[in-house]
């Protein structure tokens, strides 16, 4: 008696304060807030999930809220604290000094280089460009995709919000199931909360990826001069010539020694395909029947 006694007390209180469904505008108010201190949302979610853990078997039990609803409720909140740190951390990040391979000392050294340039150092401002080149190409893939997932949710936002006003409307016209309607309304707001999380998040990295595609663009056009200078002025040596043959020979010993490696792999995977109980059933009958029909071939011939 004193257990469920003690448990109706610990479910009302979490439902305290949100017994009366809060507006839209007050809702994005709010989540607005949480967006700028991410990581102090994120421990305040967390003591709410272990009260929610708590009180999981009683909701279900003595408010018929089912226990798959419960999980939902988990689940969302488990994914709001994973990105309100990854916000955290991008927050923190924004501003750092760029680690990029090629650094200022190193793009002055390739500035500074005169003529006649040896074919070592044009091996390596190809290489230095090119690195370049696929770096900046990939902040320009995350770009891309960083708009449309914020397209996306800036759609499930607005999803969300209309699921949120049908269900407030359905809570405030009944008076039964009260406490089952709130429930509701906290998943559809966590819901809503993870898609405001999910969107800092990505803008976020958007501004992050701006960040590095400015910087990487601004290397690129100081290299394309020097490349263009350079192959006007090589001078080669015998020593160039050596050392290309060398890189061209330990290319060659590691292709060879790559498609030793895969025709192991291919020999051992063909083996365990002819192992029955490695075999689906359609293996177990396609196999026999093509060497059937192979066999009846070469007779006939």
């Amino acid at each position: 008696m004193v257990f469920i006694f003690f448990l109706t007390a610990l479910i009302f209180s979490f439902f305290i304060g949100r017994a009366n469904a809060a507006t839209l505008a007050d809702i994005r108010e709010e989540l607005a807030r949480y967006q700028t201190e991410p990581a102090a949302r994120a421990a305040q979610i967390v003591r709410e999930l272990r009260r929610v853990r708590d009180i999981e078997e009683g909701l279900a039990r003595q408010y018929d809220i089912h226990v798959s609803e419960v999980l939902r409720y988990e689940y969302e909140l488990n994914g709001i604290i994973n990105t309100y740190y990854s916000i955290h951390f991008l927050q923190k990040r924004v501003g750092t000094d760029n680690n990029f391979i090629l650094d200022d000392a190193r793009l002055n050294e390739l500035a500074a280089a005169k003529p006649p340039y040896p074919f070592t150092f044009y091996l390596n401002v190809i290489e230095d460009i090119d690195n370049c080149r696929q770096s900046f190409l990939s902040w320009q893939e995350n770009l891309a995709r960083y708009r449309e997932n914020l397209r996306s949710l800036s759609e499930r936002k607005g999803e969300i919000e209309k699921e949120y006003r049908l269900c407030r409307e359905k809570s405030s016209l009944s008076t039964e199931n009260r406490l089952k309607y709130n429930f509701a309304l906290l998943i559809i707001k966590a819901k809503l909360e993870h898609c405001y999380a999910d969107y800092t998040f990505y803008e976020s990295s958007m501004k992050i990826a701006m960040q590095e595609s400015s910087e990487l663009k601004e290397k690129l056009d100081t290299l394309e001069p020097i490349i263009k200078n350079v192959r006007e002025n090589l001078d080669f040596s015998q020593e160039d010539l050596s050392l290309l043959d060398s890189k061209v020979d330990a290319k060659v010993r590691l292709l060879d020694s790559t498609l030793v490696m895969l025709n192991d792999k291919f020999d051992r995977l063909s083996e365990a395909r002819r192992r029955v109980e490695f075999q689906t059933d359609f293996a177990k009958y396609w196999i026999p029947t093509e060497q059937k029909l192979w066999k009846m071939r070469r007779c006939s011939s």
